[in-house]
């Protein structure tokens, strides 16, 4: 399935990026209704936060490592989604009508990569990088495998 120019732009105007990410990360506003949110960047680690997202002009931009892009590009780096997938799922969220007929994206795929990202983001906080992942025995691809997923009660209210 394939979008025309048209479509995407429509998608992305509809979209409000800063509810797509606040998605997976929690966001903060930066000023007072300028529509600028920052954030710990999701694609390395850090203890400041370098990840911007700019409403006005619809972007992401990560200081730190230079990652930047928009909802869509955001959903397929962090989420894993292909650019189909993310495109119909930014229209979903956005409530923005496609004439597709019947698509292959299900609720439940989107949540279930929702669900994946969030375990990843959360192995990041735990473990707040790799190294100390593999210190504690535990690799990303085990965590994502394992079935009986379930972080400590006090940690669930982020999830």
């Amino acid at each position: 399935m394939s979008f025309s120019r048209n479509q995407v732009q429509r998608i992305l105007m509809k979209a409000h990026i800063e509810k797509v990410i606040g998605k997976f990360i929690p966001l903060k506003e930066k000023g007072h209704g300028r529509g600028e949110y920052i954030a710990l960047c999701p694609f390395h680690t850090e203890r400041t936060p370098s990840f911007t997202v700019t409403t006005v002009k619809q972007f992401y931009h990560c200081f730190g490592c230079g990652a930047h892009g928009d909802a869509v590009g955001f959903l397929q780096q962090h989420g894993g989604y292909s650019r189909t997938d993310a495109l119909i799922t930014v229209a979903k969220w956005s409530k923005h009508h496609l004439p597709l007929g019947k698509t292959n994206l299900s609720r439940k795929k989107i949540s279930d990569r929702a669900k994946r990202a969030k375990r990843v983001m959360y192995l990041q906080r735990r473990a707040r990088n790799i190294e100390e992942a593999k210190r504690l025995g535990i690799t990303i691809k085990e965590l994502m495998d394992r079935r009986s997923f379930s972080p400590p009660e006090d940690e669930l209210a982020w999830l």
